[in-house]
This record gives structure tokens, sequence and C-alpha cells, in this order.
């Protein structure tokens, strides 16, 4: 079973989530959940609460800088193993492989 976690009216509970295999997210969720914003409001990502078997990150691409919110907040996802796709090839220099790296711990 598959579980698509994107909207705010979502299940808000861990027991809820491990309950399906696959559970989907964006990295614009995942970034819009870690903003100051709304750990100031309170809400805790329930992501991170959770330790994923595998974690599969598509467009990697986009984490290519370990600083910005998106890259911080999937490198927090804790995760036995991670996957990471990207169809785009590597453009500039390895520097630009961090943020993917900083995914590998």
């Amino acid at each position: 079973r598959a579980y698509e976690h994107y909207n705010r009216t979502e299940a808000k509970k861990i027991a809820d989530l491990v309950k399906f295999d696959v559970v989907l997210t964006t990295m614009q969720k995942l970034q819009e959940l870690t903003t100051s914003r709304a750990r100031q409001r309170g809400r805790i990502l329930i992501l991170n609460k959770i330790r994923w078997h595998r974690l599969v990150v598509d467009e990697c691409q986009f984490l290519k800088n370990d600083t910005t919110v998106v890259a911080r907040a999937a490198a927090a996802l804790d995760s036995t193993h991670v996957w990471m796709l990207s169809g785009t090839p590597l453009t500039n220099k390895l520097d630009d492989l961090r943020g993917e790296l900083s995914l590998l711990r």
C-alpha cells in the first residue's frame, strides 16, 4: 500500500504512516514543513520521527548544495538505505555532489 504525504489534513500519527509500504512526498513538501515558520508553529515533521528502511530521492540533483533547506531536510530523514536517482549529468564540478553525499552517512 502507498500513501501520498502532501496535504495539511493528513494523518499526524506515526502509527498511521508505518502501516504503509511506501510513503510518497515531494522535496517542496519537505522544504515547506522544515521552514522556521513551520517550526515556530509547533509543526514537527512526522517523517523525521520514523526510521525508514529505504529513502529514494528522485531528481537528486536538486540537492547539490548541502546548505539549502530542502537538502538539510532530506539529510535529516533517518534511513537504513538511500537511493538517489537523476537523469541530469554532473554539470560543473565534483563539489556539486556535496548535497547528495551528505545523505550517505
